[in-house]
């Protein structure tokens, strides 16, 4: 009986605990909801008294604020490259930027059937940590609080769930390990309440963004994407929690590893981020089609899936450019597995594809970036083949290695873990290495890093989504 009292006991005090914490904080509560005095937190005008919704003043107030919290947002995730220092003689120099927007495993970080069942500590992590380990302090539109023993998996066990309604400028401080025994707090993982603290475990579809820029031009004020690396399911959630931080707004070329649907599923996407007006009564792309480079197997696999992309645009206009209708209005290009891209078609951006094997003799294209060896990006490899290899270890240095890692001991058929990664570290020597496409099981972020620092590797850590690295030479 003890559990079901327990369960009972949460259901009757979770709304009175609520009630009785909104009383004596609507104030603090309101200039939580406004972003005065908690720097992470969105504004939203439904809770603003008078003073905070109209008058120059309080907007332009907000407005400082706002640009205050992309500001702390932007530092809080940049990390330096291995050629950031500035010279007198290079203050014109262009560099070229990465902004990892996925580091997750194709089903994405945490797992749907762990956050749903409440099985994995990383994905639960994932689901609720807003910086902290030992306590959970979010913005929140709903909590959701499971009650019952087991996962309702083993025949015996119950389980059920309902969900307790809130305010979104609610703050809940509860420890974990109260709720350890019979019941659990799940908050919903949408939307991000604090976005300025990094939730390290929470992983999309691999990915990342190639920004090119002056050296004197601060972070956060290029829009454009020289190159975007794959645009696979979780690209919506992508943009709408990345591109804003940073500033960007529309993309140059997208490069494309493989044919699976972490990579090409979010290609139906792009057309919202491509500028187009209505010519009644269809529509024109002024800026003309995005570049996509892609080998011929994943050619293939993107005419099954999107014939609508690949198949001849159907003009009302032809020769003004006018369409029957906005669509990601794409230009497909289909190079060898070693090619060197056409660097007008990446602002500038030198890029030299390079063919991995993502299990079996399933072909995978990794990326070298910029100078050769400044930045090399495997994100789906099994193995590296002996031609691959070979060029690798023939380049004088390699300044930024970013490679698979599915798990610490034991990969699977298509991705390596760490024992297989540890291997092609030893022998390339990398100066910095970033590990992307983990799933759960490499562990809790910032655990995985101390077994990998532990191991003898302080060169080597976990990439994250959000992380900015600057400064890489082209």
């Amino acid at each position: 009986m003890r559990p079901v009292f327990l369960s009972a006991l949460v259901v009757v005090l979770a709304p009175l605990v609520t009630v009785l914490w909104l009383l004596p904080n609507s104030t603090q509560a309101a200039r939580h909801v406004s972003g005065i005095g908690h720097p992470g937190l969105a504004t939203s005008s439904a809770f603003l008294g008078p003073s905070r919704r109209s008058g120059v003043g309080g907007r332009r107030q907000l407005q400082q604020q706002q640009q205050q919290q992309q500001q702390q947002q932007q530092q809080q995730h940049r990390r330096r490259g291995p050629r950031l220092a500035m010279t007198s003689a290079g203050e014109d120099e262009w560099v070229f930027d990465v902004l990892f927007t996925g580091t997750g495993q194709s089903s994405s970080v945490p797992l749907l059937k762990h956050a749903v069942r409440g099985t994995c500590k990383v994905c639960d992590d994932a689901l609720l940590r807003p910086g902290s380990k030992n306590k959970y302090v979010w913005r929140m539109d709903g909590v959701w609080i499971r009650f019952g023993w087991g996962d309702g998996r083993k025949k015996g066990e119950r389980t059920r769930q309902f969900c307790l309604l809130a305010p979104s400028f609610l703050p809940f401080v509860l420890p974990p390990h109260h709720f350890k025994q019979h019941a659990k707090l799940i908050i919903p993982s949408a939307p991000n309440p604090s976005p300025h603290l990094p939730k390290n475990n929470r992983r999309n579809n691999v990915s990342c963004a190639i920004i090119k820029r002056k050296k004197t031009t601060p972070v956060g004020q290029t829009p454009r994407i020289a190159a975007l690396i794959d645009c696979g399911k979780t690209f919506r959630e992508v943009v709408l929690n990345l591109f804003p931080r940073f500033g960007l707004q529309e993309i140059g070329a997208l490069l494309l590893t493989h044919g699976h649907a972490d990579a090409i599923l979010g290609m139906d996407d792009l057309r919202d981020l491509q500028l187009y007006e209505h010519v009644d009564p269809g529509v024109r792309f002024p800026s003309g089609p995005i570049n996509v480079f892609l080998h011929e197997a994943t050619m293939a696999a993107v005419r099954i899936r999107f014939d609508y992309l690949t198949n001849k645009p159907v003009y009302l206009d032809e020769t003004k450019g006018v369409l029957e209708r906005p669509v990601s209005y794409l230009n497909f290009n289909v190079i060898e597995p070693d090619a060197v891209i056409d660097s007008k078609a990446t602002d500038g951006v030198a890029i030299k594809a390079l063919p991995v094997l993502h299990g079996g003799d399933y072909v995978c294209l990794g990326f070298g970036v910029g100078k050769p060896g400044e930045f090399v990006y495997l994100s789906d490899v099994k193995d590296i083949p002996v031609e691959t290899m070979s060029y690798l270890k023939a380049l004088p240095k390699i300044k930024t290695l970013v490679v698979d890692c599915i798990k610490m001991t034991t990969g699977n058929f298509a991705h390596a873990a760490f024992e297989e990664v540890r291997g092609w570290v030893d022998e390339l020597k990398p100066e910095k290495v970033w590990l992307v496409g983990m799933g759960c099981g490499i562990g809790e972020h910032d655990e995985a890093n101390r077994k990998i620092q532990e191991m003898g590797y302080p060169m080597v850590e976990l990439a994250y989504d959000g992380l900015y690295v600057e400064g890489f030479a082209l």
